[in-house]
């Protein structure tokens, strides 16, 4: 590959080259970067179009003057993409930044959950029961459910919309993405909204292009009411205004955006754990108590997979399908528009 610069309207990148190194390296430089970024700036990415080994990275560096957005470009069977603005704190009007391609191609932001124990399940309702005790190692989970934007990349990026399992996606007039000429974007307006009637097959790929996973219905679950065994995240109480749902006081009457409802949140920060859209996990729907060693966990294996969180067009019953652990299941092709997910990955 031909060595920078390489100019381009907004920045330019300098001292290009194929030179692989370990992420372990990459991610103490971004460290070192991250004091210097404090208008949320979240990352450079540069996704290769050409396999590369997982432990290892192709590496650029960009200048970009402040105050500047780059959405998305191109350049030598690279994409690149910024996610935020660079903050007009910083002392010089450029910044030198490295960028991690292969680590992490979505680049949402996730939250850790540490291991330990809580209580799964509860009253018997959609087979609910019985409340039981579970042991789970720490992961991380997506703040956000993936939206129309990240799918749309997702898209772009591998250059299908199946794969031998099946189709990943259904378009319906409650699709919010379309095509323009051979890409896929979000349509207008809908950038910050859940992507929604994606397969468990369309969810899965998204999540391997990530480099992460759908969370098991335990995880998710787990991030949905913490340790204290509450009904909702936000608490016990049904509150219909913390969260898009169609009860009769509170209609948004469709999907609404990933952020829209911070009331909400659940204890370790996550949005729309209820409401908005259901949302895939990695598990058959199996009877209780939780095993992940009993078969369930196994990606290859038939049958219907759990849902989890409540849509925007449930209302029905003073908020009992959108308590956090009830449970839902539909067959892995189901491309339904109240249907979203959100990924999860191990902590080494």
């Amino acid at each position: 590959m031909a060595q920078g610069p390489w100019h381009h309207s907004i920045g330019k990148f300098v001292n290009w080259a194929t030179t692989r190194q370990p992420l372990k390296r990459i991610r103490e430089l971004l460290r070192m970067f991250t004091p210097h970024l404090a208008v949320g700036f979240l990352s450079l990415m540069l996704v290769p179009a050409v396999s590369a080994a997982q432990d290892e990275f192709l590496a650029g560096y960009l200048i970009i003057p402040t105050g500047e957005r780059v959405e998305r470009t191109y350049h030598a069977g690279f994409s690149m993409y910024v996610s935020a603005v660079l903050s007009p704190a910083l002392e010089a009007s450029t910044v030198r930044l490295v960028a991690d391609a292969a680590a992490d191609p979505d680049s949402a932001p996730m939250i850790t959950i540490p291991d330990g124990a809580f209580n799964m399940g509860g009253p018997a309702f959609n087979n609910d029961a019985p409340e039981h005790r579970v042991n789970i190692p720490a992961f991380m989970i997506d703040q956000f459910a993936v939206t129309n934007d990240r799918f749309a990349r997702f898209l772009n990026a591998v250059g299908r919309t199946r794969d031998e399992r099946g189709e990943w996606f259904r378009v319906t007039p409650y699709f919010q993405l379309e095509k323009a000429g051979i890409q896929w974007r979000s349509r207008p307006g809908f950038e910050r909204y859940p992507v929604a009637g994606v397969s468990w097959f369309g969810a899965t790929s998204f999540a391997r292009w990530a480099g992460k996973r759908l969370p098991t219905e335990a995880e998710w679950e787990r991030a949905a009411r913490g340790t204290d065994s509450r009904a909702y995240p936000w608490g016990n109480d049904w509150r219909p205004t913390a969260c898009n749902n169609e009860d009769d006081r509170h209609r948004d009457a469709s999907a609404t955006p990933v952020d829209k409802y911070p009331d909400g949140r659940s204890p370790c920060g996550c949005y729309d754990m209820a409401g908005n859209v259901l949302e895939w996990t990695s598990s058959l729907y199996k009877p209780y108590p939780y095993d992940a060693q009993d078969g369930r966990e196994d990606p290859a294996a038939p049958g219907p997979r759990v849902l989890r969180g409540g849509s925007w067009c449930d209302g029905i019953g003073a908020g009992q399908l959108f308590r956090s652990f009830t449970r839902y299941s539909y067959a892995p092709e189901v491309r339904s528009y109240f249907i979203g997910f959100r990924c999860a990955r191990s902590v080494p």
